[in-house]
């Protein structure tokens, strides 16, 4: 009689043990679900975290539908989105979507500044900005640097000024403060001895 309750155990076992893995994986899931929506709050500025959001609200879908194996695939993408956004932050790259849009309503180095007319206050021309410089050493200050004098850049002076000095109008970069005279009396700028 013990032999053949143990044989009954031991085969509702076998039955159950499956269904019992079922469960604590659904739980896991549904845990799982829940840690990361709690990692996730508090980062909704981070550019990367509609993606990981995504992966999340699948892997809820897959949860309710009991496909809990695809429901674990999709946490674990979510958690490689976070990952990657984390890793993003601590390198300095990610961007808030304030600083996105600032960034958007800029002015492009090379459209706006390089090969443009630089004028004067009288709309004289002063010469042409010819390359704009980024300085470690103040504090990743920007420079234009402004070619004027010469013909066909024999004789010509370059100087650099800081970005800051100009001020856009008429689709023209304008000195108001400068002349030929003032631009000359600055140092050369001369990046090969630098």
């Amino acid at each position: 009689m013990l032999t053949k309750s143990l044989l009954a155990l031991s085969v509702a076992a076998m039955w159950m043990a499956p269904l019992a893995h079922a469960q604590t994986q659904a739980l896991s899931c549904e845990e799982e679900i829940i840690t990361i929506r709690t990692i996730m709050e508090g980062r909704e500025n981070d550019t990367r975290m509609p993606h990981a959001r995504s992966h999340v609200d699948v892997a809820e879908i897959y949860r309710v539908a009991g496909d809990e194996a695809e429901c674990l695939n999709a946490l674990h993408r979510a958690m490689a989105a976070l990952e990657q956004a984390d890793q993003t932050r601590a390198a300095g790259l990610s961007l808030t979507p304030t600083q996105q849009h600032a960034l958007m309503n800029s002015w492009s180095v090379s459209t706006s500044w390089i090969g443009r007319g630089v004028y004067d206050r009288t709309t004289h021309r002063l010469g042409e900005v010819t390359d704009v410089v980024v300085s470690r050493a103040l504090g990743h200050q920007a420079f234009a640097i402004v070619e004027f004098g010469g013909v066909l850049g024999i004789g010509s002076h370059k100087v650099a000024i800081p970005v800051s000095a100009f001020r856009h109008a008429d689709n023209r970069l304008h000195l108001d403060t400068a002349s030929q005279e003032t631009l000359r009396e600055l140092p050369r700028y001369d990046h090969s001895s630098q």
